[in-house]
């Protein structure tokens, strides 16, 4: 079952703080998400390349592009604690985790990997 799902459902559709916190951990690119009115996490996690770009498991794409697809202008800068409070149960207070499961964290290295890879090759950088 774990192996069906695809990359871009599972890191697009509710794992994408997972694939996010592991480009960051590997490249030191800033995590983003969508920001509410309230300037909270809102929704969809992703990196800022160090170009300005946003990227995530789609591609990496001109930051105002990236919103209209999204139909989210207002994002922001977030952290591993803002990303635990992000996905809590409102009730039980407790970490709902991978919405897909512990498998998550396994894929978001090949993906983070060659995600990155293929930005530094893009760009002529060294790994």
């Amino acid at each position: 079952m774990r192996q069906q799902l695809d990359d871009v459902t599972r890191f697009s559709c509710g794992d994408c703080f997972i694939l996010a916190r592991r480009i960051h951990r590997i490249a030191g690119w800033p995590m983003h998400c969508f920001a509410s009115c309230y300037d909270e996490p809102s929704f969809h996690a992703f990196n800022v390349t160090p170009d300005g770009r946003a990227i995530d498991v789609t591609g990496d794409y001109a930051m105002s592009t990236f919103c209209k697809k999204w139909g989210c202008y207002k994002h922001r800068d977030f952290s591993r604690a803002e990303m635990r409070i992000w996905d809590t149960d409102e009730k039980t207070g407790e970490w709902l985790g991978p919405v897909f499961g512990e498998y998550s964290y396994q894929r978001a290295r090949v993906v983070a990997d060659r995600i990155v890879s293929e930005w530094k090759e893009k760009h002529g950088e060294s790994s």
